[in-house]
């Protein structure tokens, strides 16, 4: 499977998305812009946040017959009053494959080398921390974040007169681990947290990709906070299920001893009243006192509005 780099990404499909294929007869393609795509991406308390969540988009058409149509890179700036974009097509059934904030950290399959949906592959190649991905999942989802990929695309019709507006409802392809560690360090080093067993990525339908995991590894840093000063490494990664894989490694940062370990689906498990359809940002404390460890979410997250979390 071949990638581009999304910079590399950005200019290429800039060229590849006419009104109509250019390639074809061209008498059906309307003269006027037919085609609306509002863009739309929702916190957790209902607020619209698109153009403070993304920079760009890339937006990719398929046809009726699961071909790819067309693709450009969209850029939040270049939006309508409206978060919108105007284009014209000619009448058809058309598929909407979208991916979000896909930067130096994000490989996605090169346009040339997707035919069809199932071609394209979004992967996380980072060893630290990926990018704060967004995608568009169908049916529209409005309010609701559930992760339950299906080999569904968002569709829409554009009729042989008139137009379409549609909205392309948006959603959190990542999550962001937040790991605190408290009372530990060798000195004057802060630990090295190590995240393990965390997808590679996803297929254009959010489905997880196959074939292996990979591994995250940052030395922590001293933060402040309202528990006062501790170590602090903070991860993007591909976005989870409560019943996952991943574990979480509180390393020695002189031996490179693995201290600690627990599992994130150990931890989600113990935390009450905590939705992972909805909170994007899962803040988790490593606290050490007396040779052993506790592990728990920071109190600051867990009380009123949980600022920070979305």
């Amino acid at each position: 499977m071949k990638y581009l780099r999304t910079a590399l990404f950005t200019v290429t499909a800039a060229m590849l998305f006419p009104g109509c294929d250019m390639t074809e007869d061209n008498r059906n393609c309307p003269d006027k812009e037919n085609v609306t795509l509002n863009f739309s991406l929702h916190d957790k308390n209902g607020a619209e946040v698109f153009k403070n969540r993304i920079t760009a988009t890339e937006l990719m058409l398929f046809d009726g017959t699961g071909a790819l149509h067309s693709s450009r890179t969209v850029a939040t700036a270049s939006l309508g009053s409206n978060q919108e974009i105007r284009f014209a097509l000619a009448p058809g059934t058309y598929s909407v494959v979208a991916w979000s904030n896909a930067a130096g950290n994000t490989n996605i399959t090169a346009a040339g080398n997707i035919f069809t949906p199932a071609d394209g592959q979004v992967v996380f190649n980072t060893t630290e921390s990926g990018d704060p991905l967004y995608t568009a999942p169908a049916p529209a989802l409005g309010l609701t974040r559930s992760f339950n990929p299906t080999e569904i695309l968002k569709t829409f019709t554009v009729p042989d007169k008139g137009a379409v507006d549609e909205t392309i409802h948006f959603t959190h392809a990542h999550n962001k681990l937040d790991v605190y560690v408290k009372g530990y360090s060798m000195n004057g080093k802060q630990a090295v947290i190590r995240i393990e067993k965390v997808q590679r990525g996803f297929t254009f339908y959010m489905n997880y990709l196959s074939g292996g995991a990979v591994t995250y590894s940052q030395q922590s840093v001293v933060k402040t906070t309202p528990d006062g000063p501790m170590g602090n490494a903070a991860f993007n990664i591909p976005r989870v299920k409560k019943d996952n894989d991943v574990l979480i490694h509180v390393v020695n940062p002189e031996t490179n001893a693995v201290d600690c370990t627990e599992a994130l689906s150990d931890i989600l498990d113990s935390i009450t009243g905590f939705d992972l359809d909805v909170e994007i940002t899962i803040p988790i404390l490593f606290e050490y006192f007396e040779g052993s460890f506790t592990v728990k979410m920071p109190s600051w997250a867990t009380e009123g509005t949980k600022p920070g979390l979305d």
